[in-house]
């Protein structure tokens, strides 16, 4: 009950912001309206790096904008390939691969794995999502099942797979969010977050946390994405996790 309290506790936050709720709504539509929507970054959404150390992993990473490398031009500044950079210069060998869509929920992520005429099997899972869901206002309930749904059925073709789950992105931060607006989803993006720890907890997953800064110097300029040093930065952090 008692790890239960803070979660309780933030639902306050939402009358305390009340008040302010036809503001938000406005905010909401007009942020969909007037944002500035960046393409996908070019380039394969695979690679490999072969080192003289036989130790080998293979990585899979499934997500959302941030992982199709919204913020930069090309794959090979991204996300994913920052994280195996880091491993390269560590001499590890592996391969890895990226499945992501801009937009998706967690549901909609599910869906797209779906449709791959095979499932990759991996030794490492990484999973980046919860924007989409949080800008959706999907139930806890279902963000529970769903974040169940989608690493069983990576599972299936690889059970031994190690699994990490990096936060869900601090939105009251976001350069590009208006106050109240970036309070409102801020708070609903922390109470995804708390139930992705727990579920992380339970099932002896990797939670990954890292304080990335927000500032604009580490954004793109839609100000909702890193840009190449943000990417950088977010990709050593997760490298050096699964390198532990």
């Amino acid at each position: 009950m008692l790890q239960r309290l803070p979660l309780l506790l933030s639902y306050s936050g939402y009358c305390l912001l009340a008040p302010l709720l036809p503001l938000i709504i406005w905010q909401g539509k007009n942020t969909r309206k007037t944002a500035l929507r960046l393409p996908e970054a070019d380039g394969p959404r695979s690679g490999e790096f072969n080192s003289t150390i036989p130790t080998s992993l293979d990585i899979l990473h499934l997500g959302e904008s941030t992982v199709a490398g919204v913020g930069v031009h090309h794959s090979n500044l991204g996300f994913t390939a920052n994280i195996s950079r880091v491993l390269a210069e560590n001499n590890v060998s592996h391969q890895w691969q990226y499945i992501a869509q801009t937009g998706v929920t967690m549901q909609e992520l599910i869906a797209l794995l779906n449709q791959q005429q095979a499932i990759p099997g991996c030794s490492h899972l990484i999973i980046s999502m919860g924007v989409n869901d949080t800008t959706n206002f999907t139930r806890r309930h279902h963000w529970r099942e769903n974040l169940i749904q989608l690493v069983n059925q990576v599972k299936v073709n690889s059970p031994k797979t190690q699994v990490y789950f990096t936060q869900v992105a601090p939105m009251h931060r976001f350069p590009a969010l208006a106050k109240p607006l970036n309070y409102f989803l801020g708070l609903r993006a922390w109470q995804l977050n708390h139930e992705l720890k727990s579920l992380c907890a339970d099932n002896d997953w990797q939670f990954i946390s890292i304080d990335i800064p927000l500032q604009p110097e580490w954004m793109a300029k839609d100000g909702y994405h890193p840009n190449n040093s943000g990417y950088e930065l977010w990709g050593q952090g997760v490298a050096q996790k699964i390198m532990e």
